[in-house]
């Protein structure tokens, strides 16, 4: 999965939607965790809504970072991410980094993904 913490390189859909999907299954996991254990505890409710929001904004920066490498793969700059903010387009933009078919020649954002869907590009010294 290379590191998810990177901006730099190039992911293919298989790796994209993998990621995703356990991005999306951790947080809701984790919500709902939060949610039960407040639920049943005698606890502030007003901590598990900042852990909730906490667990949340990761998730969704965990997914910038791959959803801009998948940028990177279409051979688009990482700026189009902000793109997830217009509603209704945000739905179809979904579903091109989804299902569009990443350029199979080398681009300024690095080598095509190989075989596992993934390349990293290394750091400019």
């Amino acid at each position: 999965m290379g590191n998810l913490f990177s901006m730099r390189g190039r992911i293919g859909r298989r790796e994209y939607a993998v990621i995703t999907l356990v991005i999306g299954l951790i947080s809701y996991a984790f919500a709902f965790a939060i949610g039960f254990v407040s639920a049943v505890s005698d606890g502030d409710v007003h901590n598990a809504g900042v852990l909730g929001l906490t667990v949340g904004l990761a998730g969704c920066v965990l997914q910038g970072f791959v959803s801009v490498r998948r940028l990177h793969d279409l051979g688009r700059s990482g700026w189009h991410f902000w793109l997830f903010l217009v509603p209704f387009y945000n739905i179809y933009f979904s579903l091109v980094l989804c299902f569009t078919r990443g350029s199979t020649s080398d681009n300024e954002y690095g080598p095509a993904p190989g075989r596992h869907g993934a390349v990293m590009v290394p750091e400019e010294a």
